[in-house]
């Protein structure tokens, strides 16, 4: 597959992502938490895949889109450089979830995951993070 064809695939991911069709946007966003978990990606794919889920988890007011873009967050295996330059913006993210306006059980448990995650992945920065 040449270059091309990976960028042409990754607009398409990015688009789907961020679809008014729910159904499709659902779709792209359960594809994505497995990319994140199992591919090995590129830290500018990775970081650019990251930076898309994140713009659509603090901009959308559809529920069920919000859950699965925390839900990737919780199941992604990036790397320590992916992740700290979008720390603030992940953690921003993953406190909206717990503080969901819809009291949804479903996003607060989700979230508190994405939380567990991060903490094993980043300690040290996660509780530097806290303390400030």
């Amino acid at each position: 597959m040449d270059g091309r064809s990976n960028e042409g695939g990754r607009k398409m991911a990015k688009q789907d992502i961020a679809s008014s069709n729910d159904e499709i946007a659902e779709n792209a966003l359960k594809v994505l938490g497995v990319i994140l978990r199992l591919a090995k990606l590129t830290d500018t794919v990775a970081s650019n895949f990251l930076r898309t889920l994140l713009a659509l988890i603090t901009t959308t007011n559809r529920q069920r889109i919000f859950y699965l873009g925390i839900w990737c967050i919780s199941k992604q295996e990036l790397s320590r450089p992916v992740l700290i330059p979008h720390l603030e913006a992940i953690v921003s993210a993953i406190v909206k979830g717990i503080d969901y306006p819809h009291e949804s059980l479903k996003i607060t448990s989700v979230s508190f995951q994405a939380i567990s995650q991060l903490s094993k992945q980043l300690p040290q920065d996660m509780q530097e993070h806290s303390a400030s």
